[in-house]
Formats: C-alpha cells, sequence, structure tokens
C-alpha cells in the first residue's frame, strides 16, 4: 500500500508512520518465513496462488510451534485429518484488475488512517 503522497497533514504523516511500522513487521515475518520455507525466494506464480502458498505456509508454520516440532523428520510422527480443500476459481478472475486494485488500495488506506487516528490512536509523534 502507497503511503500519502506530498505535503502532509499531521494525521497523514501519523498514518503514513502507522503503515511503515506495520510494512516492516511484515517484512520481518516474510524473512522468518523464507529463511525456514526456501520455497518463497523462487516464486514465479500468479498472485492468486501466490497468496495460497503463503497462507499455507503461514498455517503450517503456526501448526509446527504449536506442535512443538522444529526437525521436518518429526513429520513423519504426526497423523493429521484428511482435509478438503477445493480451490475453484474462473479465468475471468484472474485477470488484471489494477484499477480496481488501486480503488481497493485507497479505500483501505482510508480506513486505516481513521481506524489509527480516531479509533486507536495510539501516541502520536
Amino acid at each position: 500500500m502507497k503511503p500519502y503522497p506530498g505535503n502532509l497533514t499531521k494525521n497523514e504523516r501519523f498514518t503514513n508512520y502507522r503503515l511503515s511500522r506495520g510494512r516492516i513487521v511484515i517484512e520481518c515475518v516474510f524473512g522468518h518465513l523464507s529463511r525456514r520455507w526456501k520455497i518463497l525466494g523462487h516464486l514465479t506464480t500468479e498472485e492468486y496462488t501466490t497468496r495460497l502458498i503463503l497462507k499455507s505456509l503461514v498455517h503450517l508454520h503456526n501448526f509446527l510451534r504449536v506442535s512443538r516440532l522444529n526437525d521436518p523428520d518429526e513429520l513423519t510422527e504426526i497423523e493429521a485429518p484428511p482435509v478438503d480443500i477445493q480451490y475453484s476459481r474462473s479465468l475471468s478472475a484472474q485477470e488484471d484488475h489494477s484499477n480496481y486494485n488501486n480503488r481497493e488500495g485507497e479505500l483501505t488506506r482510508r480506513k486505516l488512517h481513521y481506524y489509527f487516528n480516531y479509533i486507536n490512536p495510539v501516541h502520536k509523534r
């Protein structure tokens, strides 16, 4: 998500600061995941498939942490229930939606701006 550009109000600067802090956390998490799951360094998939891979790896990572399994060889001892996951997506839904994503990003930024400044205004600088 792009930060507010140009000459900013105090609230817009604060929103950019909070977005930046969130981005740093996400980058740290991604770094941790990519060290553990080497596939993340070589992804060349479509955005939809990449999102599914990331969600799957986060769930797997959390499962392994809760189960206290850090050694992949220990995975053979786990009996997990069968999971039926069906992913269907039409070809038309995979078309480029860059304008839609820009509008969606703008709307999300406005919602976060309102939240950061009025709902949960942790100390402002």
